[in-house]
Parts: C-alpha cells; structure tokens; sequence
C-alpha cells in the first residue's frame, strides 16, 4: 500500500479550486464528432474542394470545420444571417489543428446541438496551472542540476543527442526570452486572452512557471535537449484566487497554433513536434479529448502533461489532460529516487480502469530558470513533465520516424526507465523512472 503523503506545507496551500466550474461567458468550445464530420452534409457540401488539395490534409478539416460551423448555427442566427445582417453576428474561428470551433454562444444553441448527437459543446472553463508543489527546502544560492544525471543525460549526450532540429510546444504563462538559459536559441512567443484573442506581444511570462518549465526542456544548462527550438502559448495568464489560469478558448487557440503554425516557413511542415502541457484539472474531466484526439491523428502531434500535485487527495483523482489515453502523464520523483509524496497516481476508470502516471520523472526541488535572469528550484509534477518532453525531443532527434507515429514515440519513451525499489513507489511511478541508459 502506497505511503500516506504528508500534508500540504502551509508555504503551498492556496485557496480550494472551486467545486464547480467557473466559466468565462461569451465564447463555446465546438468539437464535431469525427464521424458526422466526415460523412454528414459538411463532407458533401465541401467534396470538391477538398480534393482539391488531397495532399493537405489541415486544410481539408478547415473545410469540413467551415461547412459544419454553417450548420451548428441556432436558428435565430440563421435567420438573422438570411437577412442579411451578417455583421451582427460574431463569425466562428477554425480550429483546424484541434479539429474544433470557437463560436459566440449567443449565435448557437448549445443544448440542442450537443442533443443532436453532432458536435460535443463546451463552456469557455478557467483551467489552472499545476501549481508547484511545496516551497523548495533548497538554498537558492546554490544551482544544483541533479535532474539530469538522475535520468543519466550522459548515454544520450555520448550520442550526441541533444534535441537539435525538434521544435518543442509548450502550454504555460509564458517566458522570459531574454534569459541566458535560452541565449541563442529560436524562441517563437504567442499570447492570448481569455477570450482566445491573439495579441500583440513580445515574450514575456506572466508569472514565473513557463520559463521554468521551458528551461528544463530547452535551457543551456538545465534542460534535457538544449539545442532544441522552443514555441511558447502563453495561455496561463489571468490571476485567479488558484493561482495564474487560462480559459479553455485561451488554451484551445494557443494549442492550435503551436499545431499550425508556419514556423518553419511555407514551405515546411507546420506546428511543433512535441507540446508540454504543465496545466490540468483535478480529476477528470474531458474538455480536451476530443480535440487532442484529433491532434494526435491530424497533424500527428502528442503531449506530455503533468499528472497532478494533489496529495493525499490526488489518489484516483488525478488531473486532465494528464490522465488520458491519448497523453503521456508524468509523475514526479526526488533526489533520492523516491516518488514524490505530492504526485498523484490511481486508476482512471473512464479508461478501463488504466493506471497513471506513465512515467515518472525528476520533479522536486528541481532547478530551473525564473525571469529575470535568475536559477531557483521548484517542485511538482510541472517540472517532471518537461523533464519527459525534453526526452522525448531526444528520442524524435534520434529516430524522426516517431514522429510519424504518437503511439510509438511514447510507448519508446516509456521503454527508456529503471524500475523503482519499493512496492510502494512501483505503485505509484507508472513504467517506472525515466532513464537515458539504453537510449
């Protein structure tokens, strides 16, 4: 039986998340179910211009996603539109990488398009960070990058591997661009608000967790694969009584473009290779399955998510998206090799009762850069996720045929562990801690 963890210390503890969803009103999250999508009135009325373009297969879903937003209008909108009030009524946005809509909830009726067994409808949630763990019980004074001889980074290095070429996506508050950890390296930056509007920013972090959480990935001393490219969605951005959140609008759109994105020119495949996603609910919830479903197919794209800092309360009441199928989930373990008393575990019964975390990584009192050009630990499976994305942007370096393939990016990933000593952390540590040795 696992070990009782021991209480939250009083420098973590923040006010309860709520026990309902707060929503942001204004904006619904559209996802068309895949079949209807493909063989309803959407595929018949866009056939032809879809073959068009059989090579594209991004613009084909937009076109299928611009016919069906046409259909899921209510219809007052409809008559409104047929008057030719066209203006009074917000347009939909594509979502082409998510295979999802946003779309004003005052030109949809939600109720009945969710009843007509057409499109699953969401409400624009508040979904938090995974906020770190406890304060560090680390001095400040003294960077200490133990992470990376603990999942033995020296075997990859003697390979020369070190994330060169990988474009690595991540979902978090941001980063500071302008710190040493990422001089010289491309760092691309998209913010948004809470209504999914892109704005007009340079990189900045809102808080301190996205360059964190991006230092561990990409850094010139802590991170796993340091000459790998970053693109930062800043989408945990509005200050809430739980700590720096995102709306699902705000994450859904920052997601969408690290999927679509042109970064590498038009003339190059677009979006990022891998996303880290340091953020979730706690417990499940599946405001993201559908679309990450999607994205894991079309453009062929996975993530690598924190699993939840819960405690004692995180017992089979781990966070989304980090307990889906679809999403590698990542523990946390320490120093000492141990699973960290606060990284959540169970079985997730909406998934035949699978087990979580996949893997655990190195995630307390982890270094890391912070704004400002400074170096602090922190800790949380926030930290561990990266860990595991940085070895996954070592394994697409290594192999680029995993990219091709998301099921057997991360079922290598999950290859590449030791196991842990005691029945209890074995329990709790998925296939076990990561480990570069046989890489």
């Amino acid at each position: 039986m696992p070990p009782s963890p021991r209480k939250t210390p009083p420098s973590s503890r923040r006010r309860s998340a709520p026990s309902a969803p707060v929503i942001e009103p204004g904006k619904l999250l559209v996802v068309p179910h895949p079949a209807w999508l493909e063989a309803g009135p959407a595929a018949a009325a866009t056939r032809s211009r879809r073959s068009a373009s059989p090579s594209d297969p991004l613009k084909a879903r937009a076109l299928l996603l611009e016919a069906f937003a046409g259909q899921a209008l209510s219809t007052r909108t409809r008559r409104t539109r047929s008057a030719g009030a066209l203006s009074a009524t917000p347009a939909p946005e594509i979502l082409a990488g998510l295979g999802a809509l946003v779309m004003d909830s005052s030109t949809v009726d939600a109720a009945a398009l969710q009843g007509s067994g057409r499109a699953t409808v969401f409400p624009n949630y508040y979904i938090p960070l995974v906020a770190p763990a406890q304060a560090s019980s680390r001095s400040a004074s003294r960077p200490d990058f133990w992470h990376l001889p603990a999942i033995r980074i020296q075997a990859a290095r003697a390979k020369q591997l070190d994330g060169r070429g990988i474009l690595v996506g991540i979902l978090d508050t941001g980063i500071d661009a302008a710190h040493p950890e990422f001089q010289g390296r491309k760092v691309h930056f998209a913010e948004f608000d809470r209504q999914g509007t892109l704005l007009n920013r340079p990189p900045r972090d809102a808080g301190n967790h996205g360059t964190h959480v991006a230092g561990l990935i990409g850094g010139n001393q802590a991170g796993v694969a340091p000459a790998c490219s970053l693109a930062m969605a800043a989408v945990l951005t509005i200050p809430t009584p739980y700590g720096l959140s995102g709306t699902l609008v705000q994450i859904s759109k920052g997601l969408n473009w690290l999927l679509t994105h042109p970064f590498r020119g038009p003339q190059g495949d677009p979006g990022v290779d891998l996303v880290n996603a340091s953020l979730g609910s706690s417990g499940y919830s599946g405001y993201l399955y559908a679309a990450l479903a999607n994205a894991r197919f079309v453009p062929g794209t996975g993530m690598v998510a924190a699993i939840g800092n819960s405690w004692r309360d995180g017992i089979n009441h781990h966070g989304s998206p980090g307990n889906y199928d679809i999403v590698c989930g990542i523990g946390a373990a320490t120093s000492s090799g141990r699973i960290a008393s606060f990284s959540d575990w169970g079985t997730v019964p909406q998934h035949s009762g699978l087990a979580k975390p996949d893997l655990a990584a190195p995630g307390q009192d982890v270094w890391s850069a912070v704004p400002g050009g400074k170096l602090e630990p922190m800790s949380g499976t926030s930290m561990a996720s990266p860990v595991a994305a940085g070895a996954a942007a070592l394994l697409l370096q290594q192999d680029p045929a995993l990219g091709a393939s998301v099921p057997a990016l991360f079922s290598r990933l999950q290859q590449l562990v030791r196991p842990f000593t005691r029945a209890s952390d074995r329990a709790r540590g998925g296939a076990g801690h990561l480990d570069l040795t046989r890489i």
